[in-house]
């Protein structure tokens, strides 16, 4: 991928390029390592947002209550901005300030612009296929309707649960 003149963070790309390090906002301060987590959190990202229609498709919360209802209800946020194709809702309420924070700083332009700019240009349906809640930390695995498959890693902070990194499911 490093040689590649023009990367990109479709989902295509992300299907080829499976299997890379997790992404964390500690991995991504590294020079080398800023620019690949980058283009990887993007990928994965492109996987769980999509646009297109403006109804929300997305309705996992349904199926779970309490706190892991909270936790879904985040994951559906996430891919329903994603079909509406709004950047600034997912890098202001659904991502952890500090990934959005280096979302902006690797890509040269604000969050906002390069989450839209990455978004896949289809329809987007998103399945939790398992949540595991431990305290004030969750992983759900969810896979689009495509079948691309990844891992949100989410975290309880005062404000609510937020996004903090987006890997590759193994």
């Amino acid at each position: 991928m490093p040689n590649d003149p023009a990367p990109t963070t479709d989902a295509r790309t992300a299907a080829r390029y499976p299997s890379g390090p997790p992404l964390s906002c500690a991995e991504m301060r590294a020079p080398r390592t800023k620019w690949i987590a980058h283009v990887a959190a993007l990928s994965a990202a492109a996987l769980v947002i999509g646009c297109g229609g403006d109804d929300d498709v997305n309705n996992n919360a349904d199926d779970y209550s309490g706190t892991e209802a909270e936790v879904a209800t985040l994951v559906d946020d996430f891919a329903n901005a994603g079909r509406d194709g709004d950047g600034t809702q997912i890098c202001e309420e659904i991502f952890a300030p500090e990934l959005a924070e280096n979302i902006q700083d690797e890509a040269a332009q604000s969050c906002p612009s390069e989450v839209q700019d990455n978004l896949p240009e289809d329809d987007y349906e998103l399945e939790i296929d398992s949540l595991d809640l431990e305290d004030d930390k969750a992983t759900v695995a969810v896979t689009d309707q495509d079948d691309n498959s990844s891992v949100l890693h989410i975290e309880r902070a005062d404000a609510g649960w937020h996004i903090t990194r987006v890997t590759p499911a193994d």
